[in-house]
């Protein structure tokens, strides 16, 4: 069987910045979406380029889209520290299903 080539590309070392969950595919952001709590995401996106907020938004059901957007709007004006803080808990996740250990097939 083939490895994904985007498994093979990313190393989970190298996932350092919450930006660089655009080299994400589709699937992945997917996968990503389902493990991590929505109010870490609401958080984290509060900072994130339009491109990164785009490519979450369309890995998630319009529904679940509407509500980060309410609970974005919701949370106000928030320290730094939570925003990375909260960002730093998705890459962890994200670092431990891109680790072999971590991706089941």
């Amino acid at each position: 069987s083939e490895e994904d080539p985007v498994l093979i590309e990313q190393d989970p070392t190298s996932i350092t910045r919450f930006e660089d969950l655009l080299g994400f595919d589709d699937d992945e952001l997917g996968m990503l979406c389902r493990r991590i709590s929505q109010s870490d995401l609401a958080l984290s996106l509060k900072t994130a380029s339009n491109e990164l907020k785009a490519r979450f938004f369309s890995n998630l059901h319009r529904s679940i889209t509407d509500s980060l957007l309410d609970e974005m709007e919701a949370i106000g004006p928030v320290h730094l520290c939570d925003i990375e803080s909260a960002q730093e808990r998705i890459l962890d996740t994200a670092r431990d299903f891109h680790s072999p250990a971590g991706h089941a097939d």
